[in-house]
């Protein structure tokens, strides 16, 4: 039985026959959000919601840099290959700028190229790691953006609203190379 699209169920056997409620998903309510302290709203918000579009991108590599990739998008109407330049950023975890130089759980990482850095610790020899699988010019990698509050990578004093897709999942880490 609905009444304005919630649904209700008969009580189970043995107990009263009033009705309840089922949250959506078998919620036991709403979900929470700690930035406001308060219960999102499952219907009828008291105020409009603002929905930003993402967008998932098929982008191909032309150039790596330290923080960030510079790509062509796929025109989906005419089947190539722009010509405009896209900048999209790297996954935190790949980029130079925030460990170049840095010690972090006492490794310091100094970085020999875009792809490439030296972890070195106190006795102990030191390892040579890239990213695998590496960057190449014309891979084809999927970009989703924009994302909110920028990326934290800035080309121009821009902030770079794009970032790779498969670095977010671990398709794309440092390892060590076998040299």
């Amino acid at each position: 039985m609905s009444i304005k699209g919630q649904r209700f169920t008969k009580a189970k056997r043995g107990r009263t026959s009033q009705a309840r409620a089922i949250r959506p998903f078998g919620m036991k309510r709403p979900p929470f959000d700690p930035s406001t302290g308060t219960y999102l709203p499952l219907s009828n918000p008291s105020e409009p919601v603002e929905y930003v579009r993402i967008e998932i991108i098929r982008m191909q590599v032309v150039e790596e840099y330290g923080d960030y990739l510079g790509c062509y998008r796929w025109n989906t109407e005419e089947g190539t290959w722009g010509t405009n330049v896209y900048y999209v950023a790297k996954p935190y975890m790949l980029r130079q700028t925030p460990f170049d130089g840095v010690v972090r759980n006492g490794i310091t990482y100094e970085y020999t190229d875009v792809n490439e850095r030296t972890a070195s610790q106190d006795d102990e020899d030191d390892i040579t790691e890239v990213i695998t699988p590496s960057y190449y010019s014309e891979d084809e990698i999927y970009a989703i953006g924009p994302v909110t509050g920028g990326t934290g990578v800035l080309v121009d004093d821009n902030n770079v609203a794009l970032i790779e897709l498969s670095g977010l999942s671990g398709a794309r880490m440092w390892s060590e190379t076998s040299e």
